[in-house]
């Protein structure tokens, strides 16, 4: 009988091994949690669940988010625009792309429209006092020249209809290109975003204010994701 009891015994432990290392692995994920954003446990009326009230060692049932104050344009001017978030993203899904060395013209093309469809869909934030109806229009304009420049040096294409566009806007779209191939090889810096952007404003007061032209240059530079 003593034998049996030992056997048991014996038998229990690594069940119960188990035991202990399954509620070890469950407080880590809940730290893990923690960590990512979540407050501690509640109910729907803010209280403590009753059993982490009654038993300060009970699993936690129910987790309230912590909102994400990251935002995808630095400038505070536009940083808080679900429509200039959106069209942000989708240039810079242009961008992504490129520098994956994939050269896929329908892909590419279908990534400019997006952005295009994007640009469109942020209308209003001319009204809503975001960007000036100046601005807004040359930002286009630069933007679609530029996507011609993305599509014929990376989607593998010898040419790309586009219309003629004045000289200030193929100067400022060139200069945007020129610090997508910085990026790509590893040499944009500091230096190179000052010179590009002071660039862009003088070439830009051909057709807007000083104001104007270093709001449009300061927007672009932050759309595509330069500004971060």
């Amino acid at each position: 009988m003593v034998l049996l009891h030992g056997v048991t015994e014996i038998a229990l432990m690594p069940i119960l091994a188990v035991g202990y290392l399954g509620r070890s692995i469950w407080t880590g994920v809940l730290a893990l949690l923690a960590g990512m954003g979540m407050s501690s446990a509640c109910n729907a009326d803010g209280t403590k669940p009753k059993a982490e009230a009654d038993d300060p060692n009970a699993m936690v049932e129910c987790y309230k988010q912590v909102a994400v104050t990251e935002t995808i344009m630095k400038d505070s001017r536009w940083a808080h625009s679900d429509l200039i978030a959106d069209w942000a993203i989708a240039e810079r899904a242009i961008l992504t792309y490129a520098n994956g060395g994939v050269a896929d013209f329908d892909e590419m093309e279908t990534k400019i429209a997006t952005a295009q469809q994007a640009a469109v869909r942020a209308k209003p934030v001319v009204t809503s006092g975001m960007l000036s109806q100046p601005v807004y229009d040359l930002a286009i304009g630069i933007l679609n020249e530029w996507h011609a420049n993305m599509a014929m040096s990376y989607s593998g294409v010898k040419c790309y209809k586009k219309a003629v566009t004045p000289p200030m806007v193929e100067d400022s779209s060139n200069r945007l290109s020129s610090l997508v191939r910085l990026q790509a090889q590893g040499k944009l810096t500091a230096e190179a975003l000052a010179q590009v952007k002071e660039g862009m404003k003088t070439s830009l007061t051909a057709s807007l204010s000083s104001k104007e032209s270093a709001e449009l240059a300061d927007f672009l530079l932050d759309l595509l994701g330069f500004a971060q």
